[in-house]
């Protein structure tokens, strides 16, 4: 019975992380398409964002430090613009519902 316990633990952790690293993605595209202005610039904030989350697995799960500053710069250069972005145009985009389909448009046009 124990040996089931486990497994089934086992999955439910396994499916939170699967959660967040599938939310982190998510985060990254939408940061990207907030503020990129081309593709190229676009892979670098989707990048990033992916960098900063290795950064933030090695240390919370294997207590390394975070010797790469310069990821975490960017990532709160990108952040900042975000918001920032999103208080500008908080005149046209009323709730997290019209942001999120604002930024579908923007991918698929």
């Amino acid at each position: 019975m124990q040996h089931r316990s486990n497994q089934h633990i086992l999955r439910l952790k396994l499916q939170n992380i699967h959660q967040y690293v599938s939310e982190f993605k998510n985060l990254g595209e939408r940061m990207a398409f907030m503020i990129g202005k081309d593709v190229a610039s676009r892979k670098a904030i989707v990048a990033n964002t992916s960098d900063t989350y290795q950064l933030r697995s090695a240390f919370v799960h294997h207590g390394n430090s975070v010797g790469d500053l310069e990821t975490l710069r960017v990532l709160m250069l990108n952040a900042w613009t975000c918001f920032y972005n999103a208080l500008s145009g908080q005149d046209r985009i009323q709730d997290k519902e019209q942001l999120i389909t604002a930024l579908e448009d923007r991918k698929l046009a």
